[in-house]
């Protein structure tokens, strides 16, 4: 199922939604009329993959949303704003089968989810959001898949009210890093230390070049490695050490 902002604005309102649905689309929506989501709890049970794309939301409009759909494996959320924060405490969504959570852009929606996946995917994540992303992953004790694209001065503390605190819980699978250009190398190799149980890895561009070491250094059960050519070092030690993965 696909809507977008044309749909939910038809003068002649949206049709009645009587299939079983699995995965529904939302696509530049900002409005979310009590008709609107009625429909989708109507459908909601069967839905296992929501996506939401540069969709706008407005006080509770996203966690009543969320709410429609308790069967949720799949979540994609990409470029999606807030536009009014709620007026009060809001009581955390809880998806107990969400498993994998696609994120892009923004990160508002972090502090929401109740949730343990078991895959996370971040990218072109605004830097404001970091310290709702650290909390987030803080929290999880499943997760065997991590991918971090395109996320400028990761883990730095400047932009951190409070102490930077990685107390991750989780032993990692599968590792993609890419462009994370000027990433705290420290608190860097914290997050290394939860994947050094890894069986696959892709390391990308603009990374710290103590990344590429430290996987091949500790990184003992890859059976899959990818490394952009620009993170290679020019020296032997290096390549010996590649070798001997072999």
């Amino acid at each position: 199922l696909l809507l977008d902002r044309y749909d939910v604005h038809n003068d002649e309102g949206l049709p009645k939604l009587t299939r079983r649905y699995s995965c529904v689309t939302l696509n530049d929506i900002d409005e979310y009329k009590s008709s609107l989501l009625r429909q989708f709890t109507r459908i909601g049970a069967t839905v296992t993959e929501l996506n939401l794309i540069d969709c706008i939301f407005f006080g509770h409009d996203f966690t009543h949303l969320l709410r429609c759909f308790p069967n949720l494996k799949i979540l994609n959320i990409a470029f999606c704003s807030l536009a009014v924060p709620p007026s009060r405490r809001i009581k955390l969504v809880e998806l107990k089968k969400l498993k994998n959570l696609i994120l892009s852009g923004e990160g508002w929606m972090l502090p929401l989810i109740d949730c343990q996946l078991s895959e996370l995917s971040v990218s072109n994540f605004f830097r404001d959001y970091q310290p709702e992303l650290i909390n987030f992953l803080n929290t999880q004790t499943a997760l065997k898949s991590l991918s971090l694209d395109n996320i400028s001065d990761l883990f730095c503390q400047r932009y951190h009210h409070e102490k930077i605190n990685l107390d991750f819980k989780f032993q990692l699978k599968s590792l993609y890093l890419n462009s994370l250009a000027y990433a705290d190398g420290d608190h860097l190799k914290t997050l290394l230390q939860h994947g050094e149980n890894c069986e696959s890895v892709t390391l990308g561009i603009d990374l710290n070049r103590m990344v590429g070491e430290h996987v091949l250094n500790n990184f003992k059960k890859m059976s899959y490695l990818f490394i952009e050519s620009d993170l290679l070092p020019n020296y032997a030690r290096f390549y010996n050490n590649m070798l001997s993965l072999i």
